[in-house]
């Protein structure tokens, strides 16, 4: 997995991790401009615990990729890694243009041995809970914590579920999220099949869609044809979530967990 910003937070990484940052000067560039030269630089954060010092925060940065053959250059990327646990670390890109304009991004990065969403869920977790999701060529580890860190933890927004409105449906509503998202995406994997190919029999990897179940419509004899009515068991106008069975029920409980008021008690007085 590798992390991009536009100038803010990147997220955690372990410690014992490399990864590739990428900084994107597209929006700050505007209509026209190619990056020239660039310059990347690594600091211990203002953020960071002042119990932590890191004698050479510079040599977090591996390599500083090459850019792209292809013009105008809007990004530049490095391979970081190695941050020591519990600090906080500031990623510094300045880049020259070709029109001798200098900008500037920088985002902070932190090194933690576990990921923040661990502590609520875990992709093994998940795969016991959701047995659907237990194939991890089909659904590899990282495809599952993304789902999950994007339910959690996401930088820089607001958890995808609310603990608060979620209430006792809390964690059901995440493992129902997580597993809707995985299924979407492999069902338009199944759909695409390999690259100018198109989708085979069984799907791009022999595997049957998790998707576009239900009561069987009709079926013809010789051609083994059977169309199923979707609408079956579906929840009403449940249009996105109603692709697999996850997000109907996702839904289902969604409208029960924000029916009721959230009471929220102020300070006394």
């Amino acid at each position: 997995m590798s992390f991009t910003s536009t100038g803010g937070p990147f997220g955690a990484i372990r410690p014992d991790e490399q990864d590739f940052f990428t900084f994107d000067f597209t929006a700050r560039i505007g209509a026209t401009g190619t990056i020239e030269q660039i310059e990347w630089s690594c600091a211990v954060s203002l953020l960071s615990p002042p119990t932590i010092t890191d004698p050479d925060p510079q040599g977090h940065i591996i390599e500083v990729q090459p850019p792209p053959p292809t013009t105008p250059v809007t990004t530049t990327t490095a391979l970081c890694g190695g941050f020591m646990d519990g600090a906080t670390y500031t990623l510094t890109a300045k880049v020259t243009l070709d029109d001798q304009r200098v900008l500037v991004l920088n985002g902070d990065v932190e090194g933690q041995l576990t990921n923040p969403a661990d502590a609520t869920l875990t992709v093994d977790q998940f795969r016991d809970d959701f047995p659907a999701f237990a194939d991890a060529n089909r659904f590899p580890d990282e495809e599952v914590q993304y789902w999950i860190d994007q339910a959690v933890s996401p930088p820089n927004i607001s958890p995808a579920i609310d603990p608060v409105r979620w209430g006792q449906f809390y964690d059901l509503g995440l493992r129902l999220w997580v597993a809707h998202n995985l299924a979407v995406e492999d069902m338009m994997v199944q759909r695409a099949g390999p690259p100018g190919e198109g989708s085979g029999p069984g799907g791009r990897y022999g595997y049957s869609p998790l998707v576009g179940s239900g009561v069987a419509a009709s079926k013809s004899v010789n051609g083994v044809s059977i169309s199923y009515d979707n609408a079956f068991g579906q929840t009403e106008n449940a249009g996105w979530w109603g692709l697999t069975p996850w997000g109907n029920q996702y839904l289902y409980y969604l409208r029960l967990a924000g029916s009721a008021p959230i009471h929220l008690i102020g300070a006394p007085g």
